[in-house]
């Protein structure tokens, strides 16, 4: 299972792969997906979520955790947020 900084007061989401593999992160990461954002909907409750991603392979899954870690650390370029966009389009349809 992989984790993301500390644990503190953050509010977790887990993400599940295609193969069962679990992915802990905070819900402000999980967010900068459109599909996981729409999947936890407004509920910020304290309770880690559990979200199931059964078309989504781990290794894939893992890279796109790193990406949305790395752009909430550091924010996007307006190029970048496009590419975003277009990502996350393609992630919803396939």
């Amino acid at each position: 299972m992989s984790t993301f900084g500390e644990e503190s007061k953050t509010t977790w989401v887990k993400l599940i792969s295609q193969e069962g593999e679990s992915f802990s992160v905070p819900i402000e990461v999980a967010k900068m997906s459109a599909l996981v954002g729409t999947m936890l909907g407004e509920d910020n409750e304290e309770e880690e979520k559990e979200i199931p991603l059964p078309n989504v392979k781990a290794p894939i899954l893992a890279k796109v955790i790193e990406f949305c870690k790395q752009h909430a650390k550091d924010p996007m370029t307006p190029f970048e947020k496009v590419l975003w966009i277009i990502l996350n389009a393609l992630f919803l349809f396939f």
